[in-house]
């Protein structure tokens, strides 16, 4: 009997597609990439003011957008997410909304406005969805996040400028579990904190520094299918790999443009059998990763 081979060590470059320009496939100041339940891959490419749409391996298939501020216009948008069915929803910090739009960017919907009243924002820069189909937004500079219904309705809110547990100092981003747990990048606390899907607190993990298990600049964040959290650090060029209780598991990056390597990565999804997309914004490519 032949032997089971064994696993390929997590960060395991798979393939890179992207570069800078204003083309189809093209990037100017990437800022984030989800992925989607039945495969395509978008893109926000951030200068260009536009998503771009590819299948799992890379392959360019649309975009939408254009700078402005009508209806699937852009500013600055700066995150995205899909929901189980499909829908994309894009934040733009620029415009302080939430826009929801088909699979192959069809406008849907939109919310938000400037302010800090429920359904505000100001410079909110992170998005996610849940299994429940509700919509979570890293409100960065009210400190706080908030939870809505599929169409945009306010459900609720929770956090405080701060660094006791509960309270942020600029979350950055947000993130769920297929349990509902909601996980946020609290950047300047350097930290990662736990939720469950109403907000309540349940663990935290992450100090200052560089060795494993800190943070330099926490700005992205995702969930894989079996409940592993991999956290962006931005100015350290770097991915780690935590359990949903914040054991560290896995590093993997370093700064450099070889392939694997990371210059100022910005946003992170994932996909299943251990695929790990990272949007590498110094080089304007993503680069897919294994990490089983």
């Amino acid at each position: 009997m032949c032997p089971t081979p064994a696993p390929l060590p997590c960060g395991t470059f798979l393939a890179k597609w992207g570069e800078v320009g204003s083309a189809a496939g093209e990037f100017d100041y990437m800022y984030s990439v989800a992925t989607s339940p039945s495969g395509p891959v978008y893109v926000v490419d951030r200068q260009n003011r536009r998503v771009q749409k590819f299948d799992s391996s890379g392959n360019y298939l649309s975009h939408w957008g254009t700078a402005g501020t009508e209806d699937g216009e852009f500013q600055l948008p700066t995150d995205a997410a899909v929901d189980g069915s499909g829908n994309v929803y894009v934040i733009d910090v620029a415009t302080n909304r939430v826009q929801q739009f088909t699979a192959n960017g069809a406008f849907v919907a939109k919310w938000g406005n400037l302010g800090s009243g429920p359904g505000e924002f100001e410079s909110p820069y992170g998005i996610a969805t849940s299994s429940a189909g509700n919509v979570y937004v890293a409100d960065t500079l009210n400190h706080r996040i908030q939870k809505f219904d599929a169409g945009g309705g306010f459900l609720l809110e929770w956090g405080s400028y701060g660094s006791a547990d509960g309270e942020f100092d600029y979350p950055y981003d947000v993130a769920t579990d297929a349990s509902g747990n909601v996980y946020v990048a609290d950047y300047e606390n350097y930290r990662v904190q736990k939720f469950d899907a109403d907000g309540a607190f349940l663990t935290k993990w992450g100090s200052e520094g560089l060795w494993a298990g800190q943070f330099d600049s926490p700005s992205s964040i995702a969930t894989d299918e079996v409940g592993d959290v991999y956290v962006v650090d931005l100015y350290a060029d770097r991915v780690q790999k935590f359990t949903g209780t914040g054991t560290f598991l896995a590093v993997f990056g370093g700064t450099g443009s070889a392939d694997g390597k990371l210059t100022l990565p910005l946003g992170i999804a994932t996909a299943p059998g251990g695929r790990v997309y990272v949007a590498d914004r110094g080089h304007e490519r993503i680069q897919i990763f294994l990490c089983q």
